[in-house]
Order: structure tokens, then C-alpha cells, then sequence
């Protein structure tokens, strides 16, 4: 009988290490690029040049083993991101502007990411893991500054403040997704590229004119229904360390 009552006392280092590895908790950061750089021109003479950007996340994770090759993890991310979109070209609809125009608009934005994702391992306990799934984004704050400069004019700089989470008098959500491959350096950490973002940016863009007096300023506006001031499709490094032993 006294066996029979120690040996649940045996049986807990045993359940503590099957549980340990079937779930992880830990901490991931990432840094890499806002977007893919690229232009656009428009049929009026305008031209948008997009650099590359900047975007941090970092955050924690926890994930639960589905059998030898498969894992489920859930991450609460914290991003930062700043990013530039540069427009030239003369301004339509008016002989009186300036012939040229160059406009910065610099974009500082905030935001939670929570990603969902599988993990896959083609090894059992393999080094190599592929992972994919879906995340939501939730803007938390925003600021933009705006500078102008034409051939004819002094440089006029604006300066807004939440155009991205507070523009249609709503918080902004947003549905991302992830993909990306990693490498086990050793048991608990690895290290990988991902990608994150919308796959597609519509924008639909139209101007709108205000100015101090003997001075005019061109706005983009973004049509709520058909895109977004933020459109990240980040390009990142990663981190993921399991602090479970």
C-alpha cells in the first residue's frame, strides 16, 4: 500500500518534463524592413517612391506541441515602425501651382500584433521549421510630418498628429500575414526570416487643397474602404528563445 501512495510522488518529475516539452514559453523579437521597395507612377505626372522603412517587434509566445512534427504558437507582439513615401511630379488640375512639386511624408506608427501561427518541422525535432498563419493588428497611436518643396516656393513642413489609428474617427484593425522559416541553433532558441503584412495595398488617392495664404499644399487622402496609411509587408529577422527548461 505504501508503494501504491509513492508512486505518484515518482510519477511528478516525469509529468513536469512531458509537459514542459510540450508546451514553450518565451520571448521573440524581430527587425527588418516597413515594405518592399518600389514605385508607382499615376497617369497625371505623378511619381511615388517608397524606400524601404524600418519595423521592430517584440513581445512573448507560447506554443503547444501537436504530435512529432507540428506546434501551435500564439505571440503578443509589441511593433514600432517608421516609414517614407516621397511623391513628384507637377500638380494637376491648375496652371497657377508650382510646375514642380516634391512632397515627404514621414510616418512614425505604434501597434499589437497577435499572430497565430503553425509551426512545422519536417524532422522530428528537426533544426528547420516553417511557420505560417495569420495575425491581427491593432494601431495604437500615430504621428506624421508632411514636407513640401516646389521650384517657386519656400519648403512649408505639417506636422499631424494619429493619422493612421484615429483616421475615419475609428481605431484601426487590421488582418496580416505571416510566413517564414527558422533554424534551432540549439534546443530553445532559433533564429529566422519572416514575412509579415497585408499581401495587397489599395489606395485610392485624391487631393485636397489648403494652404496659408499665396501658398498651396497637396494632401493625400486615403479612401477608407479601399486602402490604408498603414500597409506594413515587412521583411524581418527573428528571435525566439523558450525560457522553459
Amino acid at each position: 500500500m505504501k508503494q501504491l501512495y509513492l508512486l505518484p510522488l515518482l510519477l511528478l518529475p516525469t509529468v513536469a518534463l512531458f509537459a514542459q516539452e510540450k508546451f514553450e514559453l518565451g520571448f521573440a523579437v524581430k527587425a527588418g524592413t516597413f515594405t518592399m521597395p518600389h514605385e508607382k507612377k499615376e497617369t497625371i505626372g505623378l511619381a511615388y517612391d517608397y524606400p524601404v522603412g524600418f519595423s521592430s517587434s517584440y513581445g512573448v509566445f507560447v506554443s503547444r506541441r501537436l504530435g512529432g512534427h507540428f506546434r501551435l504558437s500564439l505571440d503578443l507582439l509589441y511593433n514600432f515602425s517608421r516609414y517614407e513615401e516621397r511623391r513628384n511630379g507637377a500638380e494637376p488640375f491648375s496652371s497657377f501651382l508650382p510646375a514642380t512639386t516634391t512632397m515627404t511624408r514621414n510616418i512614425n506608427a505604434q501597434s499589437l500584433i497577435t499572430p497565430l501561427q503553425i509551426l512545422f518541422s519536417p524532422k522530428r525535432n528537426g533544426k528547420w521549421v516553417l511557420n505560417a498563419g495569420a495575425a491581427l493588428n491593432v494601431v495604437l497611436g500615430s504621428e506624421m510630418t508632411t514636407r513640401m518643396e516646389s521650384d517657386s516656393q519656400n519648403p512649408v513642413t505639417q506636422w499631424q498628429s494619429d493619422p493612421v489609428r484615429r483616421y475615419g474617427e475609428s481605431t484601426l484593425l487590421q488582418a496580416f500575414l505571416i510566413a517564414g522559416l527558422h533554424y534551432r541553433m540549439e534546443q530553445r532558441t532559433a533564429i529566422g526570416l519572416e514575412f509579415t503584412g497585408l499581401l495587397r495595398r489599395e489606395q485610392l488617392t485624391y487631393w485636397n487643397w489648403s494652404a496659408p495664404p499665396m501658398a498651396i499644399i497637396a494632401c493625400d487622402c486615403i479612401n477608407p474602404y479601399n486602402g490604408t496609411p498603414f500597409w506594413m509587408q515587412s521583411l524581418a529577422i527573428s528571435l525566439r528563445h523558450n525560457i522553459l527548461r
